[in-house]
């Protein structure tokens, strides 16, 4: 597990619904994985 500040996260556009969005983390100049976010119904 990590944790990724805020201000790292880049968003073309906000989450608004349930689904699973591809967002660039970015670490460094150089370095900008991409990840997949599951966005799910709480129970």
């Amino acid at each position: 597990d990590f944790e990724v500040d805020r201000k790292q996260v880049e968003l073309d556009e906000p989450i608004k619904a349930l689904g699973v969005y591809n967002v660039a983390i970015k670490l460094h100049a150089e370095v900008r994985p991409e990840v997949k976010v599951w966005v799910i119904k709480e129970d």
